[in-house]
């Protein structure tokens, strides 16, 4: 039924649980195709994870402002006990409404100095 209901938080458990079992094995003495292949597979997974992330990170205001917290990034890097690097990087992809909003401050702030956007950056 948990699938049913939260589809995105049940995919997220089945994926840490077969993170943990993975982990468990030793990829040492796989051949070298095998050596490939799980590399080349794992770099998929994770740039997936990654975009899945940023998804969640972008319309994920509303939990950052529950807390007290700056933005999702903050949050994730406190709860999470990851750096705060690693967060910003999952929110730089960020397209939710508070990255538009930023973005159009942006504009309006740099058209008033009659500069560019693109030269300003932070």
């Amino acid at each position: 039924m948990a699938d049913l209901v939260r589809p995105c938080v049940a995919g997220a458990e089945r994926l840490g649980v077969d993170l943990d079992e993975l982990v468990k094995l030793d990829p040492t003495f796989l051949s070298l195709t095998d050596k490939w292949e799980v590399l080349l597979l794992i770099a998929r997974a994770s740039s997936r994870v990654r975009a899945l992330e940023a998804r969640a990170m972008a319309c994920a205001d509303d939990v950052a402002d529950a807390e007290g917290f700056r933005d999702p990034a903050a949050w994730v890097a406190h709860r999470a006990n990851v750096s705060s690097a690693s967060a910003r990087r999952a929110q730089r992809l960020d397209v939710g409404p508070r990255a538009l909003q930023r973005l159009g401050e942006r504009l309006l702030e740099v058209g008033r100095r009659g500069g560019s956007v693109w030269s300003n950056r932070r």
